[in-house]
């Protein structure tokens, strides 16, 4: 299985869906690492944190579950693949709140 970095599966992204609920109002900062697992069609099947606060991994693993990839290939044929993703939330007093 081929594992991504946080860069790489950002540029491999065809398809993000911001985080939503109130979370997006409240003043939080932090930053959230998760393991993300990519069907072979591109699909998220499983996006689980490994650090942050919880009131942020919970958003950012609702919001990633909707994401898209670019699908991987090996041997010519579509493969499932693994990343590891970065994001840092920053609201209100950073502006608005975007999954970087």
């Amino acid at each position: 299985m081929t594992l991504f970095t946080s860069e790489e599966m950002k540029a491999r992204t065809t398809y993000k869906q911001d985080i939503s609920g109130p979370i997006k109002r409240w003043d939080i900062k932090g930053t959230a690492i998760l393991d993300v697992l990519v069907a072979p069609d591109g699909r998220v099947v499983c996006a689980k944190s490994l650090t942050g606060h919880p009131m942020i991994r919970k958003s950012v693993e609702d919001a990633l579950i909707k994401w898209k990839f670019s699908p991987a290939e090996m041997d010519g044929r579509q493969v499932a693949y693994v990343g590891r993703m970065e994001f840092t939330l920053c609201n209100i007093l950073c502006g608005d709140s975007v999954l970087q």
